[in-house]
Formats: C-alpha cells, sequence, structure tokens
C-alpha cells in the first residue's frame, strides 16, 4: 500500500508559473507514488483580507479556478484526493484542541519578525496559521508533507506539538516526513522575494492563464541587472533577476542550467527574453486548453469537490474520534 502524502495551495488568485514548477510538477509525479491528499487551503486564504472581504462568488469563482488549474495541470481527480478544506470541519476541530495547549510564546517565536515588531495590530487568524497547517497535517496519519521552503519555521513548530502531544498522550500523533521544496521562483520585478498570484503587481507574476503578448510584455519588463555587457549567466548572488529566468528556463523544459548557459553565449537579454516568453506559453498552452474545457463545466467541478467531501470526510471523522477517545473528550 502506497503511503500517505499531504500537500496544499491557497485559493488567492490565479495559479502562477511559480506555483506550477514548484508545486504541480511535483503533484504530478507525487500522485503515482503515494496516496495523494492535495488540499485546496480556503480555510488558510482568509486570513488575506482582500478574499476574506470578498463576496461569496468571487470566493467560489477562485476555488474554482484553482481545482480546474490543478486538474488541467496534469492531477488526476480519480487517482489524487483532491479537496477542500472548509468542507472537512474535522480540521478546525483538531486546530482547537492543539491551539488550546499551546503557549503564545511559543506562536510569536514561530512567526516573521515584521509581525512580531506589530504584534499587537496582528489578526490571531495569521498568527495561529501553522496550528490549522499542523491540523491539516495530522488528521490523516499523514507519512510524508511536501511544502516550500517558506515553511519551515511552520514544520519545525508542527514537530513541536506532535512531540508535546505524544509526551501526554502515547503517541497520539504520527510524525511525517518532511519533503521540503527548495526551488523558489521569485518575483519577476522584486528577485528577494517569491512569486505569489496573490501579489498586488500583475507584473510580478506570469498566470497559468496569461496570453502570449502578455507573456512577453511581462518578461520583457522583468528585472535583469545592470551589467554594461549583458551576460546570460546563473549567479543568484549577483546576477537575482537573470537567474531567476534562467531557472523558470530550465525547469519548465527540464534541461541543465549550465546547458542554457552555453547555448545562450554571445546572447543578449533580449534574445533570451523573447525566447524564454515562447517557452512558457509553449508550456502552459495545454493547460490553458484543458482549462477552457473544464472551467465551463461547473457541474464536474462540484461533483470532484462533493465526491471528495465524502471520501475524506469519512476518514477525517475516524481520525477525529480516535484522537478525541485518547485525549478524554467526552462524546
Amino acid at each position: 500500500m502506497n503511503k500517505n502524502l499531504f500537500s496544499g495551495i491557497q485559493p488567492s488568485g490565479i495559479i502562477t508559473i511559480g506555483n506550477f514548477i514548484g508545486v504541480l510538477s511535483k503533484w504530478i509525479n507525487y500522485q503515482y507514488d503515494y496516496n495523494c491528499y492535495f488540499c485546496i487551503n480556503d480555510l488558510h486564504s482568509i486570513t488575506n483580507k482582500n478574499i476574506l472581504f470578498s463576496n461569496k462568488e468571487y470566493k467560489k469563482k477562485i476555488i474554482f479556478d484553482t481545482l480546474s488549474l490543478i486538474i488541467s495541470s496534469g492531477i488526476n481527480p480519480n487517482i489524487s484526493n483532491i479537496f477542500l478544506q472548509s468542507k472537512i470541519l474535522e480540521h478546525t476541530y483538531l486546530f482547537w484542541i492543539l491551539l488550546s495547549n499551546i503557549k503564545l510564546n511559543k506562536i510569536i517565536k514561530n512567526i516573521n519578525i515584521n509581525d512580531r515588531k506589530n504584534i499587537k495590530n496582528i489578526e490571531i487568524g495569521k498568527l495561529s496559521y501553522s496550528i490549522l497547517m499542523t491540523s491539516d497535517i495530522l488528521l490523516y496519519q499523514i507519512d510524508t508533507v511536501f511544502v516550500g521552503y517558506d515553511q519551515i519555521k511552520n514544520i519545525e513548530l508542527c514537530k513541536y506539538i506532535i512531540n508535546i502531544f505524544n509526551k501526554r498522550f502515547d503517541n497520539l500523533f504520527k510524525e511525517p516526513n518532511f519533503i521540503i521544496n527548495k526551488n523558489i521562483i521569485k518575483s519577476l520585478n522584486n528577485p528577494n522575494k517569491k512569486m505569489s498570484k496573490s501579489d498586488i503587481n500583475s507584473n510580478s507574476y506570469i498566470s497559468l492563464l496569461d496570453n502570449y503578448d502578455l507573456i512577453k510584455k511581462k518578461i520583457k519588463l522583468s528585472i535583469t541587472d545592470s551589467d554594461v555587457e549583458s551576460k546570460i549567466i546563473y549567479n543568484e548572488n549577483d546576477k537575482k533577476g537573470i537567474s531567476n529566468l534562467i531557472k523558470i528556463m530550465s525547469e519548465i523544459n527540464n534541461i541543465s542550467i549550465n546547458k542554457i548557459e552555453k547555448s545562450m553565449i554571445n546572447k543578449n537579454y533580449n534574445f533570451f527574453k523573447n525566447l524564454l516568453s515562447k517557452n512558457i506559453y509553449y508550456k502552459i498552452e495545454e493547460i490553458q486548453y484543458n482549462y477552457n474545457i473544464i472551467r465551463k463545466n461547473e457541474n464536474y467541478l462540484k461533483y470532484i469537490i462533493e465526491k471528495s467531501t465524502n471520501k475524506i470526510r469519512k476518514i477525517a471523522e475516524k481520525s477525529i474520534n480516535e484522537i478525541k477517545n485518547k485525549i478524554g473528550i467526552y462524546e
């Protein structure tokens, strides 16, 4: 029997090429090696005020957009469990159990420095984000968790929580292995930060639904460097912008960075950017074709959500009942 793997993605905007390279392309392979739990983390997404205060139709739209792109990218809903976090109430039940036994100072140490300085004004949801993430993982007796490099602090807190509860309640939770994705695609206009689908500047990312002209425009505007003589070489310290573009080219074509550098000798940035724009579009053209078919069929998308909810809820109910029994919650 395959081991269980958990990974999630927030419906906070149209999935980007960065999400595809860092997450979805890995999910495609994992679905054949693991029993996969791929969670659309809509509860996590409402820590973003723009999502929280949006209307119901918009929230539904971005969930259906996200689900459609996941399937269009090659994730088979007949093989993988693709489910909506908010449909499984046991996530929040376990969240409360975990939250009730974690000291505030431990949570504060887990958040970033800027939020820590402004602790009096930070929302409780953001403060306890990592606790909900931990409940997502522990609810399904997961063997392996696939997460991004930016989640390392959350992983540390997750391990801490597991240790506390296992000491008090005789190995209550299975401690999973963590696969950490260090392959982070950076923002096109600020290579010091991660590419984000919720960035207010749409020129900072390539959406999987961008057309060729828009891709070409965004890549043309992307930051490279100020060298008098443009050299297309990979150097994450001194040439962050062009290195980010080289990494995108490498990932979407599955070719080495070294091979790209050799092929670009005596070529300028304009040549490389035009070539990259074409390659990105070729990569996502089929995804867009699939998306345009799937997204129109909302009955199919509702069926996928309903089917996965029924299956996952039974697993979650069994798990939460076992947890309640072990810690002594009255039924």
